[in-house]
């Protein structure tokens, strides 16, 4: 056998061998961190009468839209210290990425990038404590670090939203890429308080 046969068969064994490595999302990261801020809003959800009334609805719809929402961003990521057992079974393929996310580094965020509704008011901030007045806050929202796998077809992030600086809930989400749109596939409720 030669050494270039030889060679060969080395480099296809080692390339058939699964991938573990990951990346950090920076590609995607300000489209899912939009996607998570879009979705605040200051009303509760409607009653099932006004999702039924095809016009009650619209105008509920139409509220939502004029009420200000302003939000605070923890202005560089933070790094979750989550433990592999938080995913149900169904998704045990995201838990190397969980290992990954609690070894990243915290990078500063670029609040220019993530875009919001024309109705929410997004501004960063360094330190939570800075904020004196919650009173006027609707959410203040901590991202983590999104890692993608190498495919770049399945990432997680960590988002902790609060109302005030005493009600919050901690999330886990799970993402795929499905027809080139990434797509929330599961948000893991770690702690509301």
């Amino acid at each position: 056998m030669s050494r270039l046969t030889l060679l060969l068969i080395i480099l296809f064994l080692t390339s058939c061998k699964e991938n573990k490595s990951y990346q950090k999302g920076n590609d995607v990261k300000y489209t899912l961190y939009s996607e998570m801020i879009q979705k605040l809003s200051l009303l509760p959800p409607p009653d099932i009468e006004i999702i039924e009334d095809e016009n009650k609805y619209r105008n509920y719809k139409d509220s939502i839209s004029n009420v200000p929402v302003n939000i605070y961003i923890l202005d560089s990521t933070i790094i979750p210290n989550l433990s592999q057992d938080v995913l149900p079974n169904k998704f045990k393929e995201f838990s190397y990425l969980i290992s990954q996310l609690n070894q990243q580094s915290g990078d500063q965020l670029d609040i220019k990038k993530i875009t919001s509704k024309k109705n929410q008011n997004i501004s960063l901030v360094e330190n939570p404590k800075e904020i004196l007045d919650y009173e006027n806050i609707s959410y203040f929202v901590r991202f983590s670090e999104i890692v993608l796998d190498s495919k770049k077809s399945m990432g997680v992030f960590y988002v902790s939203v609060h109302l005030s600086d005493k009600a919050g809930e901690y999330k886990l989400i799970l993402v795929r890429k499905i027809n080139d749109k990434w797509k929330v596939v599961h948000e893991i409720t770690l702690e509301i308080s």
